[in-house]
């Protein structure tokens, strides 16, 4: 599957190793483009901003990750500039461009082969309403002699579903590793002949014919994370007829404000006693981390986390969703977008936060959607969730502007309200 969360779901799970020393891996390509960098680790890819190459070149030679810590510290622009080049350290490890020093494996058991690996599809195929109703689609979309795109394969389950429709011809994408479970899945189906595995990543490959349908599930916890805009975008322009048919075929994006569990907010900001611990550990002022109460501002950035959508359905919600996107996938053109969405608040409470959730079209009647009050206890997506700084008592009529936007290959958000 593309970039995302196919690593749905996926922590840290051991310790931060401050005293293990790490380099700059081997197998590691890089690529400028615009204001960002992009890596690639075994076929496997990732975008950083630009100043991340300073960070790369200080790990040429071994050090801890603590030392990087400190490189980070002595090159931000304040601690406010410290936390985010602290994640991107993090990711670096979590996507296996920095390595052990002594033998060159990942400095986490999880390594980011298999955070796109076997579990994550299993979580994928464990979700019966989105494997069924994908599976459902492609039989009813699919034509016999059709030729069929399936992008970002995985393990195959969608390119098989497409043969067995009746399509003379799949052209199953896949960039990464798990394209060898879909090889076996592909021979043991007894429908080999007419699916054909590409490695390799869609916007770099071309093929012998266009294809009639185009089939993806390339929507991570962020939505838009796994580039489903600029992928399926590319390959309508170049991969499809002029009259293919796409799964899905639209996307929407909506907002809903809601009160959030005070023990989900003290595991999303910085508590005073973890900072403590980190001051410690570093010997870095890492207090000044701690967010210094409400300031008046109009404006209000938010923090990003992800959750259950299970978990989130029996939150007491403060107003309906708002519609924040729109698109239509067979588009051939791509351009940046920013929206402003209003919230009409109609309960009182605590705003906390806005929940983010999609829905997806796949074919006429058949739907697919991470709305808590709408997935089961199966569904394997967790779903954006921006914190306010403070909680904001509200009151129903109230109007909210929430401003969302994706840039740089992040998702943007905050919202705008009347202080008076």
């Amino acid at each position: 599957m593309p970039p995302s969360r196919k690593s749905k779901g996926s922590s840290l799970s051991p310790p931060f190793e401050k005293t293990a020393a790490v380099r700059l891996g081997p197998r590691v390509s890089m690529e400028l483009t615009g204001s960002d960098l992009r890596l690639d680790v075994r076929g496997i890819q990732k975008r950083f901003p630009r100043r991340v190459l300073d960070l790369l070149a200080f790990y040429q030679e071994p050090h801890t990750l603590e030392e990087g810590l400190q490189f980070l510290a002595r090159t931000a622009k304040g601690m406010q500039g410290l936390a985010p080049g602290f994640t991107r350290l993090i990711e670096l490890c979590e996507q296996g461009a920095l390595v052990r020093d002594e033998g060159d494996s990942p400095l986490w058991s999880q390594s980011y082969d298999q955070v796109y690996g076997p579990s994550a599809q299993i979580r994928m195929l464990e979700d019966r309403v989105r494997t069924s109703r994908f599976i459902n689609a492609v039989r009813r979309t699919v034509r016999p002699g059709d030729v069929v795109v399936d992008l970002g394969t995985g393990s195959g389950v969608l390119a098989v579903a497409a043969a067995h429709a009746g399509a003379k011809r799949v052209y199953a994408i896949e960039a990464r590793p798990i394209a060898e479970v879909a090889a076996r899945f592909f021979e043991g189906s007894g429908l080999g002949d007419r699916i054909t595995l590409i490695r390799g990543m869609s916007t770099e490959i071309a093929l012998p014919e266009r294809a009639d349908v185009l089939v993806s599930e390339m929507i991570g916890d962020d939505p838009l994370a796994e580039q489903i805009l600029e992928t399926t975008c590319d390959a309508v322009a170049r991969l499809l007829k002029p009259d293919a048919r796409l799964i899905p075929s639209a996307l929407r994006i909506y907002t809903t404000p809601v009160v959030v569990p005070q023990k989900l907010r003290q595991r999303a900001f910085f508590a005073p006693e973890t900072l403590d611990r980190w001051q410690h550990w570093y010997g870095l002022p890492f207090r000044a981390l701690l967010h210094q109460g409400d300031t008046g501002a109009t404006q209000v950035n938010l923090v990003r986390t992800f959750v259950d959508p299970w978990t989130a359905r029996h939150w007491p919600v403060l107003g309906p969703p708002a519609l924040l996107h729109a698109f239509d996938l067979a588009a051939q053109s791509l351009t940046p977008f920013a929206t402003t969405a209003t919230l009409c608040l109609e309960r009182e409470g605590d705003l906390g936060g806005l929940l983010v959730y999609f829905e997806a079209d796949l074919d006429e009647g058949i739907r697919i959607t991470t709305q808590p009050a709408c997935v089961d206890s199966r569904n394997h997506w967790r779903i954006p969730l921006w914190l306010l700084p403070s909680t904001i008592k509200v009151h129903g009529g109230l109007k909210l502007s929430a401003r969302s936007g994706f840039r740089n290959w992040t998702s943007t958000f905050e919202i705008l309200f009347d202080r008076s």
